[in-house]
């Protein structure tokens, strides 16, 4: 399951990769939906993580992790209001969620943020059992 949730949080960053990449060209912007790519790479990271059986690598996600925020601030750069719109406004039409604000698409991305990095913690036996030995 945590494989999954890792191999899906990967595609979802791939997809903010993509979709920035794609969003960048005005020709290509004005043509195509550009925030497709989103829903695109979190299928196809859905689908790899069900097929796949060994677990991918944490540094893997977290380079991927460090690329999205470098590219985005290369693109937007430390603009708050744009660190806050964009995002949501890339999952928000790539969903097709119109409906919900952009205050809400913010609070669903932090969560899969969290659990994306969350999924990255190796959580195994002898790590919860030094835990309670010491507390």
């Amino acid at each position: 399951m945590k494989c999954i949730i890792k191999i899906t949080y990967l595609g979802m960053v791939f997809g903010f990769i993509f979709s920035l990449i794609l969003g960048h060209s005005l020709w290509l912007e004005m043509r195509v939906n550009t925030s497709l790519a989103l829903p695109f790479f979190s299928l196809v990271g859905i689908g790899a993580g069900f097929l796949r059986i060994e677990d991918i690598p944490a540094s893997l996600v977290l380079i991927t992790q460090g690329i999205m925020v470098c590219l985005f601030s290369y693109i937007h750069g430390f603009d708050v209001m744009a660190w806050t719109i964009v995002p949501a406004a890339l999952f928000r039409d790539g969903f097709f969620l119109n409906v919900i604000s952009l205050l809400v698409i913010n609070k669903i991305l932090l969560c899969l943020i969290v659990l994306g990095n969350l999924s990255l913690v190796p959580f195994s036996k002898s790590f919860k059992l030094n835990i309670f030995k010491n507390g």
